[in-house]
């Protein structure tokens, strides 16, 4: 028989062998929960992606502006048009003045562009400009050419587009004019808007 002592150093290397097998079965379970808190990190990745580079899906949509910009540049039931200037593209006239232009060929002339929602992007347009001071009919311009979809999804614009007054700088000059468009897109819908600016002689003394 196992004296007294031996059964006691027995006895406490199977505790120190089960309590082995014990904390290896403990490891192993926080290998799992490390794995799954891993899954957690791939999501920490992707929401990294998302504050840094914006996932696929979200360039596509960028690059088209979204549902916002497809109805503002595709033909719709309800197609709005907006006057003001601008040569290279459409800007909002500032202060409601028009700065009266100078051409090379001694007329006298603003720039107007235009800025439209669905309406036919595709084919040519048609429309008239006209001016008028104190009601009477002074400037009246056809313009042509095609719209552009602006990436921003404001609409289509047609920019840099003359409106040659029939009068002198000093006629002009800070007069209340009125302006009026109107655009046929190749479809055969017409839109027209007016619009009030203040015509400014940058040469006036």
């Amino acid at each position: 028989m196992l004296s007294h002592r031996r059964r006691c150093a027995l006895a406490l290397a199977l505790a120190l062998v089960a309590s082995g097998l014990a904390c290896d079965e403990s490891g192993g379970g926080g290998g799992t929960v490390d794995a799954t808190t891993g899954g957690g990190g791939t999501g920490e990745g992707v929401e990294g992606e998302s504050d840094g580079a914006p996932a696929a899906s979200s360039d596509a949509g960028d690059a088209t502006g979204g549902s916002e910009f497809l109805e503002a540049c595709e033909p719709g039931p309800t197609p709005t048009l907006e006057i003001g200037g601008g040569t290279a593209r459409f800007e909002p006239w500032v202060n409601d003045e028009a700065v009266l232009v100078y051409g090379h060929q001694g007329g006298y002339h603003i720039d107007v562009s235009l800025l439209a929602t669905r309406l036919t992007r595709e084919g040519a347009i048609d429309g008239v400009l006209r001016g008028y001071i104190d009601g009477a009919l002074r400037a009246e311009t056809s313009y042509g050419g095609e719209l552009t979809c602006l990436l921003s999804g404001e609409g289509l614009e047609s920019a840099g587009n003359l409106l040659i007054w029939e009068a002198e700088p000093a006629e002009l000059h800070m007069r209340l004019a009125r302006i009026e468009a109107e655009l046929t897109d190749a479809a055969g819908t017409t839109v027209s808007a007016s619009a009030e600016v203040v015509i400014i002689d940058p040469f006036a003394s």
